[in-house]
């Protein structure tokens, strides 16, 4: 029988919390998301940027979106840090 790991009722309601303030934070700032809620998208200074956790096989020639691939749980840092001009790697860590 294989281990299931299931999240204590803390870090259950702690982890819906911090949700509710990422959708308010998204709100807040004019941030989309997808339907799924794994994909983050918004634009600074000309620049459209999507956060994701996962990658994508379908990017465009010539699109000139920035892809981070992180978890939605840094999209707050991640925002925070390019509007207040920090340049982040790929996975949304400031270089």
């Amino acid at each position: 029988m294989a281990f299931k790991y299931k999240p204590s009722k803390k870090a259950a309601s702690d982890f819906r919390d911090q949700m509710v303030m990422i959708e308010q934070f998204c709100v807040q700032n004019n941030i989309s998301k997808s339907l799924s809620s794994d994909s983050y998208y918004f634009v600074i200074n000309h620049v459209g940027y999507r956060v994701s956790n996962h990658s994508t096989n379908m990017i465009l020639e010539g699109d000139k979106t920035v892809y981070i691939h992180a978890s939605k749980t840094r999209i707050m840092e991640i925002y925070n840090n390019l509007v207040n001009g920090v340049k982040l790697d790929g996975r949304g860590n400031p270089i």
